[in-house]
């Protein structure tokens, strides 16, 4: 599953709806995400609980269970590009991207389309997106 990190440890949350908030939450409008914990959301912003998998279903996820971050997307062949991440991860991503990105292969087999997922995980909906992710060690 792929997952934008919203929020890290120690972060407060403010919800803009009852939608919005982790289920173990007491009810109080803010929350901090706890020590070594994340809130993770999905890009799709059509998308609310119980349609979408992100922690506004399930909540605060260790960060341990993060395995790696997307330096590249794209929707199809015409239509992709590498992933602003922050200062630090773009200086890391450059080699990635450079030496281990080929956009024709990426999108060979899909011709310039992609699969319809119906928005789930992509990164506005409609079409297939297909990912580069590094992997964290």
């Amino acid at each position: 599953m792929v997952r934008r990190v919203a929020a890290v440890e120690g972060a407060e949350m403010v919800p803009r709806g009852s939608d919005e908030r982790p289920d173990d939450d007491d009810g109080a409008d803010d929350f901090v995400i706890p020590p070594g914990h994340c809130w993770v959301l999905a890009d799709n912003p059509d998308l609310r609980p119980p349609n979408v998998i992100d922690s506004r279903s399930f909540g605060f996820i260790p960060m341990s269970n993060i395995v790696g971050r997307v330096v590249y997307s794209g929707r199809s062949a015409t239509e992709h590009g590498p992933v602003t991440n922050s200062p630090l991860a773009q200086v890391v991503d450059a080699p990635v991207l450079e030496n281990e990105v080929d956009p024709e292969e990426l999108f060979a087999e899909i011709g310039g389309g992609g699969e319809d997922n119906g928005g789930e995980g992509t990164g506005r909906g409609g079409e297939g997106e297909r990912w580069c992710a590094e992997w964290l060690q």
